[in-house]
């Protein structure tokens, strides 16, 4: 049975945050219990936080923004390889046992798929777009828990970012309001609030065969 987890921006705009049970609008998160992931942006990294009954924990993703951008996912014990797939922004990374795994962005991005190959989707996220908290539900198969279920949280939160930031190149007002500069820091205001030229969330802009 697939484990369900709601999807919401926080009220600052500056993380996701990532509650346990299916819901379906913002109103209905306030309802749940507190977040048990957060996912953090900058301008060049993605930082997954873990609530749980012995404290914090973060795992963190360095991205490298060459050519073909590439990140380091680590934590105090192991490192992991995620690399943004070529013609798509979706991202794929490999697992402490060198599986590999790709995010696949299908019906016109509003429906995500987490794959091995070319296996049945081990994970599914139902994307509602930017325009408000509630981003959308992210569901698991039982196979997916402990570390790799952090690598599955915290790759799919660099798609949300490499959509978002592609989406704020376009506009001058959300890349200057996106990363605002403050005393010689670059902070993440998370989000932006606007639609593309066809009139669809940015997530829905998905047309390259390479998703």
């Amino acid at each position: 049975m697939s484990s369900y987890f709601s999807i919401a921006k926080d009220s600052a705009n500056k993380a996701s945050l990532v509650y346990s049970g299916q819901t379906q609008s913002a109103d209905s998160i306030d309802s749940l219990a507190d977040p048990v992931y957060k996912i953090e942006y900058t301008i060049d990294t993605a930082v997954l936080t873990t609530y749980s009954s012995d404290g914090e924990h973060q795992l963190t993703a360095a991205i490298n923004c060459d050519a073909i951008p590439a990140a380091a996912i680590f934590d105090e014990n192991d490192k992991h390889d995620a690399a943004r797939r070529i013609g798509s922004m979706a991202w794929k990374f490999t697992n402490a046992s060198g599986q590999k795994y790709k995010w696949h962005i299908t019906q016109q991005g509003k429906m995500w798929e987490l794959r091995q190959g070319h296996a049945n989707a081990i994970a599914t996220y139902t994307n509602q777009g930017p325009f408000s908290r509630f981003q959308g539900v992210l569901a698991v198969e039982p196979s997916v828990g402990g570390d790799f279920l952090k690598l599955v949280l915290i790759s799919w939160g660099l798609t949300r970012k490499t959509l978002d930031d592609e989406r704020a190149k376009d506009d001058p007002k959300l890349s200057s309001s996106r990363y605002p500069h403050n005393h010689g820091d670059w902070l993440a205001d998370g989000f932006y609030s606007a639609t593309n030229r066809g009139g669809l969330d940015f997530a829905g802009v998905a047309t390259s065969a390479g998703y």
